[in-house]
């Protein structure tokens, strides 16, 4: 079964082994990594300076001021977070293509 659904992709990857489909998979999870990250950073910037208006906004009341600036800190983590997804995700593509599938049919 496994032979079948191997031999499957190599066919969909135009290549006897699975090296195309590994670089076919690396440049899709790059592209969606590289959109996510865009999107994400103008989300954060956005949310940054919503919550820094809100500071700004409420500067007399230090209790409210406080829970704003506590805040603050999720839009980077979230940044972080997904720096931490790519260099994973680029991780085990890597593992995958230095663990010699080369399954041939």
């Amino acid at each position: 079964m496994w032979q079948l659904i191997f031999s499957k992709l190599s066919i969909l990857a135009d290549a006897p082994d699975m090296n195309g489909v590994i670089d076919a998979v690396t440049i899709w999870v790059n592209a969606a990594l590289g959109v996510l990250v865009v999107l994400e950073v103008v989300f954060a910037t956005v949310k940054a300076i919503w919550i820094w208006w809100s500071v700004i906004r409420n500067s007399d009341e230090p209790d409210t001021r406080a829970i704003y600036l506590s805040s603050l800190k999720w839009p980077i983590i979230a940044i972080i977070g997904t720096l931490v997804v790519i260099g994973l995700s680029n991780v085990v593509i890597q593992i995958v293509k230095q663990s010699g599938l080369n399954i041939s049919t």
